[in-house]
């Protein structure tokens, strides 16, 4: 699983075992992202998610990690 962040260009990947993995991937991309940035002073938020609507997107565990935002 490829993630870009539109903004900086930072580039994560993750290697999946099972499509199920996304939303921990997910997560995990999340949380790395608001620790990078905290100490900005602006509170860091992902605005919006772009996917190629595969499987891994649209089972309801990534769906709820999405919900989180």
């Amino acid at each position: 699983m490829l993630l870009i962040d539109d903004f900086t260009k930072f580039t994560t990947v993750y290697f999946l075992k099972k499509k199920s993995d996304a939303a921990q991937s997910f997560k995990a991309y999340k949380t790395q992202v608001e620790q990078q940035h905290q100490g900005s002073g602006k509170d860091y938020v992902i605005q919006a998610v772009r996917t190629d609507a595969g499987g891994d997107y649209t089972g309801e565990a990534f769906q709820r990690e999405l919900r989180r935002c």
